[in-house]
């Protein structure tokens, strides 16, 4: 297993909130936009087309609006095509076959890699190397992934609701500090004009299998251990689970359907999640920073961060951080060096770091980096963060195929088929190859 994020990945977004770092050495243009004091060499690709795959549809439209200003600027098309929720080797599959493979395409961890390392060309002598620490690493030591952002996942609470229901959301760290602050939340609906204390989709006819299968499995794998402690993403490879800790999971997961909205638990899509809980309807989504260029169309106005997803009867005070995907280069592309320039620009620039910071609301991964979040959900995570208290992800991680596997488990406790322990057994048996 590569070491995706390394121990010191809080330390260097420290630096890169903080706009700390120095700019990399030989950079000379200006950027597409404006001047930045980290500038890239100018692109030599003029008149050339990339395409490049993106993963994450919420971030379509300002990559488009990036890849505009920079075909302006260097005479460099960068086709964009988003795809939400796809399973990225099968799709490149059919690219391989047709002999259309994008230039640039992205990558969830080491399940995908380990069917795409082939086709992924090797960066290691690029110079955005150096000033980050959550490169992807592939089997010889070689960086094959790019980084282009860092996201962090916890219970995303809507403040104003929490103020009025007498909830102070620091002191969400137990399983039992939730469960006494759902209750709460649930005998003041009527009150506080909420439909349910807590939005969170588990429809996989609805597309959500993500939500579930990935990033809430990923809790399990993560939260409350050490950035480099993959123990339990080891013991899943080896087919076995901490069963005493996937019980208590199993607790956590029963309370989020206990207290979710009935319709968008069983039945909502991914946009329906958000907007129930962006219109005031819920005091909580079990979602991350990426949701706030999604929420930034309901003019919220009331305070809201991330609280830990503390499933535990222990106290976890942190949430967890992590590269929610890498780009990689394919190999065999003609158009390799417009392909580098495009990464140094966007990485190194404040076009670039204005793209991914604050128009698609992320975290940078690089120390150079100038900008700083203004989005509400990047700006508590940067709290977080700044406060070391950050754990691991490994939901991109797991054995191809196990996300969407174990989607089907929790689509059986958001129905009520199921309960916490026939949850926890069902998982069990998945991983251990006996369903």
């Amino acid at each position: 297993m590569k070491r995706i994020v390394s121990a010191l990945l809080a330390v260097a977004l420290v630096a890169s909130l903080c706009g700390c770092g120095a700019a990399p050495a030989g950079t000379t243009s200006q950027s597409a936009g404006g001047s930045s004091a980290a500038q890239t060499s100018q692109p030599s690709g003029e008149g050339t087309t990339i395409k490049l795959l993106n993963g994450k549809i919420e971030i379509d439209q300002q990559l488009r609006d990036y890849a505009a200003a920079y075909e302006q600027e260097y005479g460099v098309r960068v086709e964009v095509e988003s795809v939400a929720g796809a399973d990225v080797t099968t799709y490149l599959t059919s690219y391989l076959v047709s002999g259309e493979m994008p230039d640039i395409f992205y990558f969830g961890g080491e399940s995908d890699y380990q069917i795409l390392k082939e086709h992924m060309a090797d960066l290691s002598g690029e110079s955005w190397v150096s000033h980050t620490t959550a490169t992807f690493e592939g089997e010889n030591g070689e960086i094959v992934g790019f980084p282009y952002a860092v996201e962090g996942i916890g219970m995303v609470y809507n403040g104003d609701i929490l103020e009025q229901a007498g909830i102070d959301p620091a002191t969400l760290t137990t399983i039992d500090a939730y469960r006494a602050a759902f209750e709460t939340l649930e005998s003041k609906k009527d009150e506080l004009g909420i439909d349910a204390p807590v939005s969170l989709a588990a429809s996989i006819a609805a597309g959500c299998s993500w939500i579930t299968g990935m990033h809430q499995t990923g809790v399990y794998l993560g939260q409350g251990l050490a950035q480099e402690d993959d123990s339990l993403l080891q013991l899943m490879f080896e087919g076995k689970v901490d069963k005493e800790r996937l019980d208590q999971y199993a607790e956590w997961e029963a309370l989020l359907c206990q207290y979710a909205d009935p319709y968008v638990l069983q039945s909502g899509s991914y946009d329906e999640q958000i907007a129930l809980w962006a219109t005031g309807k819920t005091a909580f989504i079990c979602q991350g920073n990426w949701i706030d260029p999604s929420i930034a169309a309901y003019d919220i106005t009331f305070p809201c961060g991330m609280a830990p997803l503390a499933f535990d009867e222990e106290e976890t005070d942190g949430v967890i951080s992590f590269p929610p995907s890498w780009w990689a280069i394919y190999k065999d592309t003609a158009n390799m060096d417009t392909c580098k320039e495009f990464l140094e620009n966007i990485a190194f620039t404040e076009a670039g770091q204005q793209c991914l910071v604050v128009d698609c609301g992320m975290v940078s991964p690089f120390d150079f980096c100038e900008i700083a979040p203004e989005t509400p959900l990047a700006v508590s995570l940067m709290d977080w963060v700044s406060a070391g208290k950050t754990y691991p992800w490994y939901a991109n991680a797991m054995p191809s195929g196990m996300d969407e596997s174990i989607a089907a488990i929790y689509e059986l406790m958001a129905n009520g088929t199921i309960d916490a322990q026939g949850f926890s057994d069902q998982v069990e048996s998945l991983v251990a190859g006996e369903s």
